[in-house]
């Protein structure tokens, strides 16, 4: 346990030195962050965009609105067990081709 406290203080005093000038800081540091940032954007637009059309599931809105939370149970299991198992950037990148394929597929 003590180990694991002074480890987090360790943790804490490094992460003192980094900040905001620090995602700039080198070419490479501030192309991921550019990535990451736009990427947020889209998928944030994205999530929200097929939330929106969700309610043209059914005739009925209640049905469509328990239609809608029906299907993101199954993506939350999904990324309960595969994230520790194969990690972030894997399951990130098979969670957006699906989802890509599955937009595609359906247009």
């Amino acid at each position: 346990m003590c180990f694991a406290i002074n480890n987090f203080r360790f943790i804490l005093q490094d992460q003192a030195k980094l900040g905001f000038r620090f995602l700039f800081s080198d070419s490479t540091v501030s192309l991921i962050t550019l990535v990451q940032w736009a990427n947020w954007v889209v998928v944030s637009m994205a999530y929200y965009g097929l939330g929106f059309t969700s309610v043209n599931l059914s005739s009925d809105p209640y049905i469509s609105f328990v239609l809608s939370a029906l299907i993101e149970i199954p993506s939350y299991l999904f990324c309960l067990c595969v994230l520790d198992g194969i990690g972030r950037k894997p399951t990130t990148v098979f969670s957006m081709m699906l989802a890509g394929v599955c937009c595609l597929v359906s247009a």
